[in-house]
């Protein structure tokens, strides 16, 4: 797939994405404004989480993390 420093850039970028999208970026990616929250949208806020979720991994400090990374390892 991809190398870590592949994931980091993708996960770096992301998060300056989540972090300074504008109304316009919103639009190019047919995302609905609404005027009470025009420069943050909700929906797009937890797909980008979701993607850098996706990226990172399991993480010890998530509650569902030993789950995940036992069954990551699990040899059935």
């Amino acid at each position: 797939m991809f190398s870590k420093q592949e994931k980091n850039i993708i996960i770096m970028a992301l998060l300056y994405f989540k972090n300074d999208y504008s109304p316009k970026d919103q639009e190019e990616l047919d995302f609905t404004l609404n005027e009470s929250d025009e420069y943050i949208n909700p929906e797009l806020e937890t797909i980008i989480q979701k993607l850098v979720d996706d990226f990172i991994g399991p993480t010890w400090d998530n509650p569902d993390s030993p789950r995940d990374c036992a069954a990551l390892h699990h040899d059935d």
